[in-house]
């Protein structure tokens, strides 16, 4: 295993979505607030400064996203306070600026996570809002024909909007989660991509690898770079995690010359690798040192309209869940 994602399975992109179920609670024992647990509380995203009435700003909500703080470790790390940033730190920092989106409740921001007979709960998080609202609106559709116990447990459920930085090292930190029934579970995460990025990937590479569970697509040309670049010099590269955010960014900066054939990596094997290179995935090497996932416009906008709506409540609390079984 090459991180705390699901192992590979196969499925096809439609399957992929499709076992979200989550209808069923556990055990209907609601969870008590708890004030002591204030292990993600501090991780204030400072989206809220400019979530005003004023137009949104790109380089606003870029530069809101860059400075939200983290404090999750890896539990098997054995480093101090007083140490510097770890390899997991510097890798899963490059992410910062992406948002991901996670279904949790609206009154404590503990997420909604489905809990298998194997005793292993699996977050979720989402690439696109459009993606988790889907889930969610399927969810409490459902869950308006289940008994009130169910009915109640779904009316305050909310999307929100998390950094993928903190997606990544939370897949690391593998902290467990207390159900509603007292009982702590260990976690796995799977990063969910949208249905079309997952069947474009499949077009690309024909070998079934983006039919496997916990696959992320990754979008990139070869060749093209960006202004910026890295310590050592180099040119950074664009990737996305759409097809045609790719395609469109180079009919933007290149619109009399046709795109060289599209590139596509994996998202969790790039970051494996760059936390762990010994681990010998194959991954496209320049990726691993000059990658910048560059996030969609409609992702920041929605992550700023989460940020509006969550207020104080934490973005996603570590160590609880709200444990729900497919049907």
């Amino acid at each position: 295993s090459t991180s705390a994602f699901h192992q590979p399975q196969t499925f096809t992109a439609t399957q992929r979505t499709k076992h979200f179920n989550w209808i069923r609670p556990i055990k209907s024992i609601y969870l008590q607030d708890n004030s002591n647990n204030e292990e993600l509380d501090e991780v204030r995203s400072s989206l809220s400064s400019i979530c005003s009435e004023r137009p949104l700003n790109r380089k606003d909500v870029l530069r809101a996203l860059s400075i939200i703080p983290f404090a999750l470790t890896a539990q098997s790390s054995s480093a101090s306070a007083t140490d510097g940033p770890t390899i997991l730190d510097e890798s899963a920092r490059r992410f910062r600026r992406v948002p991901t989106f996670a279904i949790v409740d609206g009154s404590t921001g503990v997420p909604f996570m489905i809990l298998q007979n194997s005793g292993i709960a699996t977050g979720y998080f989402f690439t696109s809002y459009e993606g988790a609202a889907l889930v969610l609106n399927d969810a409490k559709r459902d869950a308006a024909e289940k008994d009130l116990d169910t009915q109640k447990m779904w009316a305050e459920a909310r999307i929100s909007a998390v950094p993928l930085e903190f997606a990544l090292k939370l897949s690391k930190a593998k902290p467990k989660g207390k159900a509603q029934n007292g009982v702590n579970y260990s976690t796995v995460y799977d990063i969910i991509p949208t249905i079309n990025d997952l069947n474009d990937a499949g077009r690309i590479d024909k070998s079934g690898f983006f039919n496997q569970q916990g696959r992320v697509p990754l979008f990139y040309f070869d060749g093209m770079e960006m202004a910026t670049e890295t310590d050592d010099g180099k040119k950074k590269i664009p990737v996305y995690f759409s097809k045609s955010d790719l395609t469109k960014a180079w009919q933007d900066k290149f619109s009399d010359k046709p795109p060289p054939p599209v590139q596509v990596g994996d998202l969790i094997d790039t970051f494996s690798a760059m936390v762990n290179p010994g681990l010998g995935l194959k991954v496209d090497g320049q990726l691993l040192n000059n990658l910048v996932l560059i996030p969609t416009k409609e992702g920041r906008k929605a992550a700023v309209e989460c940020e509006k709506s969550r207020g104080s409540v934490s973005a996603y609390k570590v160590g609880e869940m709200i444990a729900v079984g497919g049907k």
